[in-house]
């Protein structure tokens, strides 16, 4: 497979995970996001965005966007 073609899909695929990350954790404005909740939303997007051009390797990348799902929506309950 095409490295190009490797990227697109890694990419669409993380799009839609990313959009359900988000939509189980609520709809907030920006504004009323706390600190903690602003710098994992980066990192979920850095981790995503490596995951896709493959700078990190894809069962890494889930291990981490699991862990910087869970721990956030645990301390928000």
């Amino acid at each position: 497979m095409p490295e190009w073609l490797s990227i697109v899909i890694r990419s669409i695929s993380f799009i839609v995970v990313i959009l359900l990350v988000a939509k189980v954790n609520g709809k907030k404005q920006l504004s009323k996001l706390s600190v903690f909740e602003y710098l994992a939303g980066l990192v979920i997007a850095f981790i995503t965005a490596g995951v896709s051009v493959g700078l990190i390797p894809l069962t890494n990348g889930l291990v981490g966007l699991s862990i910087w799902f869970i721990i956030p929506f645990l301390i928000s309950l």
